[in-house]
């Protein structure tokens, strides 16, 4: 059946939808958990059938030795870079926060590998948080100021609002039409968009979220090793490089760090 246009065939079209608030997830919000994954800018699972298979049966032996066999066996079977990346992630994980089998030196090494492959911003940012926090256990202090500062640096790419935005909602609709309707290609046009604003808006509250607990951890190690301001500037200058970057860290480090979120 034809569809009719009306003066106020958006606002119908807006109240036909089904709408749904997508909730913000910290990390992984996707039945995979996969590390190395931004999943508010991708869709499913990367990974092939096998890959997930064998990771998922190594994640069963949580907590236990097998576990950390399986992972290494892995490495070795599975080398495309996202894989490589995936699994240096987990077992740097896994050393840095799993009971019984924490090794904070190990942590530091597999973060260390998972760096070398190009991860998504988002992941780069929690990657050297947890590296630093790695560092800053083992008491290398100055190695865990060149972590937070290298996600910092990774923060001050974007323009990111003051204050954490509120997660959009975004309609989804169902549609028995022709999909060549005009309405109906409206719709798919609205919803586009729709989502492209979300994407957008999640990034920027994991982004502001990474970001407050990195100058957290900034000004703690700068005031064990008692640096003042130049000599915090002069420690950040190899790292951050771009002149606008380091004035917008000098701002962030000697001012209050006020959480971006309510």
């Amino acid at each position: 059946m034809a569809i009719r246009f009306h003066p106020h065939a958006r606002e119908r079209m807006k109240m036909s939808a089904i709408f749904t608030l997508l909730l913000m997830f910290m990390a992984c919000g996707s039945a995979y958990a996969w590390y190395s994954v931004d999943y508010y800018q991708s869709d499913g699972n990367p990974f092939s059938e096998e890959f997930t298979k064998d990771y998922h049966a190594a994640q069963e032996e949580s907590g236990l030795p097998e576990s950390l066999v399986r992972f290494t066996e892995m490495l070795t079977k599975y080398k495309k870079p996202q894989e490589q990346a995936e699994i240096e992630m987990t077992l740097g994980m896994i050393y840095n926060q799993r009971t019984g089998l924490v090794d904070y030196s190990k942590a530091v090494e597999h973060f260390g590998r998972a760096l070398d492959f190009d991860l998504p911003p988002t992941v780069l940012v929690d990657v050297h948080l947890l590296r630093g926090n790695s560092y800053e256990v083992l008491k290398q202090t100055q190695d865990a100021l060149t972590e937070y500062l290298r996600g910092i640096s990774v923060c001050l790419r974007y323009d990111l609002p003051a204050e954490m935005p509120e997660p959009p909602v975004v309609g989804m609709f169902n549609y028995d039409g022709p999909t060549n309707d005009p309405i109906y290609l409206q719709m798919i046009e609205e919803h586009r968009k729709q989502m492209e604003h979300w994407k957008q808006v999640m990034f920027q509250r994991k982004m502001l979220m990474v970001r407050y607990y990195l100058i957290d951890a900034t000004k703690r190690v700068t005031n064990i090793l008692q640096l003042d301001e130049n000599q915090i500037r002069k420690t950040a200058e190899p790292i951050l490089k771009d002149d606008k970057q380091i004035q917008e860290f000098i701002v962030l480090i000697t001012s209050p760090n006020k959480r971006p979120w309510k």
